[in-house]
């Protein structure tokens, strides 16, 4: 494993090689996670790009070979009684030639939207992990969390070896705020069982509770200029679909000023995104088992409100960007992948 952790953007190249594993998406500071970090294979190594602990943008390689590179992977199984209790239950492991733990992955950290119970099996299929392992010619074995040759480290391992997105907050942040908190506690404990009169230790409960929200204002400053850069990763968009609502339908439904300034729904080569009103950006791929087959145009009773869903092979993930009788999105786009999304127009009974 080499870690890369300031590599230039014009070394890079603007759109992951596929089959390319997404990030579940998030508003706020999600949204440069789910333009940047991927894990997807070079042709040599497996290549994550994630968020660091400073919120930088980082890169870190897996080889494929070798004495410490990666030769097979696991699928851990949930029990059934686990599956149904636990969100996203079920790991996979990547091991060495020695047996030895390389990597592990939670799928449910990779599916860009949609379906949260699905079973663990069917996950790893939709988030394309299935796919990214056939490609990478990495063979994959099962078995269950009660076996003795289940993969088994001890759990600060696990978060160091785990291959995620990265964190929704910077983690310099949230170290921050449990430091600031805990030293608050501390000295407002002290001051509230002490008998003397201690000025400093009440400026440093001060001092603390005035930097807990400097810090929230700071990151969201930093969030909002992070997320400004990482949308110049992107290639100019072949297509772009943006809300244009027509008039309040019979029973008063009018579409919300917050969905009109942020839903969007662009087309980039070889990938596909759409930002909900919450500023989440979905991002998709334009093949694949995860992949996007179909911008479906919903229309309404009166014909002058027009629904917009992205929908998977299976139908998953569905998200809508309202247009003016689909006058922009026509029949069928072609990028620069080779494949297309085409639009299709049922009509919908309004009830």
């Amino acid at each position: 494993m080499s870690p890369t952790d300031a590599v230039r953007r014009h070394d890079r190249p603007r759109t992951a090689p596929e089959p390319a594993l997404r990030p579940a998406a998030e508003p706020g500071s999600g949204v440069e996670i789910s333009i940047w970090s991927r894990l997807f294979f070079d042709g040599k190594a497996l290549v994550l790009r994630s968020r660091g602990f400073f919120g930088g943008r980082r890169e870190r390689r897996y080889p494929l070979s070798g004495p410490q590179g990666i030769s097979r992977a696991v699928l851990v199984l949930p029990d059934a009684e686990t599956a149904a209790r636990e969100r996203g239950a079920g790991e996979v492991w990547l091991l060495d030639v020695s047996g030895r733990p390389v990597a592990r992955l939670l799928p449910y950290q990779w599916i860009p939207a949609g379906a949260p119970w699905l079973n663990f099996e069917e996950a790893v299929r939709r988030s394309g992990i299935a796919a990214l392992f056939k490609a990478c010619g990495i063979p994959v074995e099962r078995t269950t969390q009660d076996r003795a040759d289940a993969p088994r480290v001890p759990w600060w391992q696990e978060l160091t070896l785990l291959l995620s997105p990265g964190p929704a907050l910077p983690l310099w942040y949230q170290a921050l705020r449990i430091a600031l908190g805990g030293v608050w506690f501390l000295a407002f404990t002290v001051l509230f069982f002490s008998e003397a009169s201690l000025p400093w230790l009440m400026l440093l409960a001060a001092v603390t509770a005035f930097l807990a929200p400097v810090a929230r204002l700071t990151v969201r400053r930093v969030t909002a200029l992070r997320n400004r850069s990482a949308t110049r990763l992107d290639p100019p968009p072949l297509v772009e679909i943006s809300p244009f609502p027509g008039p309040p339908e019979e029973d008063g439904t009018v579409a919300t000023r917050r969905f009109v300034s942020r839903a969007v729904l662009r087309v980039f080569p070889g990938e596909l995104s759409v930002v909900d009103p919450y500023g989440a950006d979905v991002r998709r791929a334009l093949s694949g088992p995860a992949g996007a087959v179909a911008v479906v145009r919903m229309t309404g009773p009166t014909a002058n409100r027009s629904g917009w869903n992205c929908g998977t092979p299976r139908g998953s993930g569905r998200r809508s960007a309202r247009g003016p009788n689909g006058s922009r999105g026509r029949a069928e786009r072609r990028h620069g992948a080779g494949s297309d999304v085409r639009c299709r127009c049922p009509a919908r009974s309004g009830r």
